[in-house]
This record gives C-alpha cells, structure tokens and sequence, in this order.
C-alpha cells in the first residue's frame, strides 16, 4: 500500500470502525482533520484523508473506548503528532491508566524494554484503576492489513 493513497470518509468509516457522524466532528472539533482535502464550507468537495489521518482516527477511537474524552484525546493526539516530528520511533506504545495516556518511544526491538519502561513509567503511588498498553505500530499495520484486503475487493 502506498502511504500518499488519500482516503475517502468512508473508506476511513470502514478501515477505523467509526461513523461518518463522528469522523466529520473530529473534523469540525480539530481532532482528526484531513491532511489532503477539508470540505469546511464548500459543497460538493469531499473530505480525504493520509494514512497518518486514519492512524489518528483508530488512535482516538481507542482513547474515548478506554473513557478518555474528545477534549483529552484531542490533547493526547497533539502529544502524538508532536512526539512523530522530534522523533521517529521503532515502536510506540500509548500507555493508558486511570484516564490518563502518555507515549512511550522504543528503539529498542528486545521485548524486556516495554517493561522495565513501562515500570519507570507507572507511578507505584497510585492505585490502578484501569490500565491499557496500546501498541501504535501494530495498530498501523492492520490499518495496512485492511486497507489492502478493502482494495482487492
């Protein structure tokens, strides 16, 4: 799949699982704002959205699925396109406990890393209420999967 391919509101609609109603408030609210097209106040102009858009999407509908409002997520989303400016990692993980996310880079491929990270990360004065490991780049890759098997279709 080529990453500059734009997307249509429905194709995002059917790769992420959300509906067109929510997609277009993210949009209105400057949560998931298309990066190729935005339709804001011209008829007949369709919205369409980069790859990096659907991953955006998936990630704030995994933030408002762990009780994360759409106020937050847009915060924690700001987080995130700003981390993937200073930094490319090879693995990101959104680290979700209490109501509260944060990012955690990994260039590192061992699997002893995310936990020894993941350690300095929880603060052991707080009693975990809920508690959620995202991994953002193998959310990317069945965002990839889907997308390929929808155009074969």
């Amino acid at each position: 799949m080529r990453p500059d391919i734009p997307f249509e509101s429905r194709n995002v609609v059917e790769l992420v699982g959300v509906t067109e109603r929510e997609l277009r408030h993210w949009a209105d609210r400057g949560i998931v704002v298309p990066d190729i097209a935005d339709a804001v106040g011209r008829p007949g102009v369709r919205r369409r959205y980069s790859f990096e858009n659907l991953v955006q999407a998936a990630i704030v509908k995994e933030l408002l699925g762990q009780g994360i409002n759409l106020y937050d997520a847009g915060q924690i989303l700001t987080v995130y396109k700003n981390s993937l400016r200073k930094h490319s990692p090879g693995r990101l993980y959104l680290v979700i406990q209490n109501g509260k996310a944060s990012f955690l880079p990994m260039k590192s491929q061992k699997p002893k890393s995310l936990g020894a990270s993941l350690e300095k990360l929880l603060d052991p004065q707080m009693d975990l209420d809920s508690f959620s490991v995202v991994a953002i780049h193998q959310l990317k890759e069945r965002l990839i999967t889907r997308a390929k098997e929808t155009a074969q279709r």
